[in-house]
């Protein structure tokens, strides 16, 4: 199969429009999105991050807040919502786990997902520059967060979870594409978008 030329296969993404699904542990919300029938799940992080790198390559920029929210037909991009993605945990060391496969996901675990070569930091700032791991070339999180709001990436970062596992969630007030902070409980206003897979990463 090949997803360049194999139209039958690819990735559709839309907004999860029920609003009780709002505010939900992940978990639940995984189980929510998975009910809706096979291949289907809530956003993970491998589409997060490959709507950004189409973001840098459509406006050039990663001052995100200044640009249209709308891109690929998927609305808000930026969220005015805190955004959950699944696929991915950090532990209470700030060691990333991510996986690409549906069926694995699951939380406070490193079972069945790759550990990336880097970690995240602890305290809040901006972010000035993203890890890269060869291994998992498509994830890109905050490695160095001593920018400010108008310079490099323009989004703040926040991780104080240092004793437990956590997981990203993506927003701020200035609807900022990069903006990252780690929780591990559910958040009032955090949702989910809901993703078709039909081939496997």
């Amino acid at each position: 199969m090949n997803p360049d030329t194999d139209y039958n296969n690819y990735i559709f993404v839309h907004e999860i429009d029920e609003p009780e699904l709002a505010g939900m542990a992940r978990g639940d919300l995984r189980a929510a999105c998975l009910a809706k029938g096979a291949g289907y799940s809530m956003m993970d992080l491998v589409t997060f991050d490959c709507l950004i790198d189409l973001y840098l390559i459509f406006y050039a920029t990663r001052a995100s807040q200044n640009n249209p929210t709308t891109m690929l037909g998927i609305k808000n991009i930026v969220g005015n919502n805190w955004g959950i993605p699944d696929g991915i945990n950090i532990d209470a060391d700030g060691n990333i786990y991510v996986s690409t496969k549906i069926d694995s996901y699951a939380g406070t675990t490193s079972n069945g997902y790759i550990k990336a070569s880097y970690k995240l930091p602890v305290g809040t700032g901006y972010i000035k520059t993203m890890g890269y791991d060869m291994a998992l070339p498509f994830v890109s999180l905050p490695i160095d967060i001593t920018a400010t709001s108008s310079t490099y990436y323009c989004g703040e970062y926040s991780r104080t979870i240092t004793n437990d596992w956590s997981y990203p969630i993506f927003k701020d007030n200035g609807n900022n594409l990069f903006a990252t902070s780690l929780v591990n409980i559910p958040i009032p206003t955090a949702t989910s978008r809901l993703i078709f897979r039909q081939y496997a990463l």
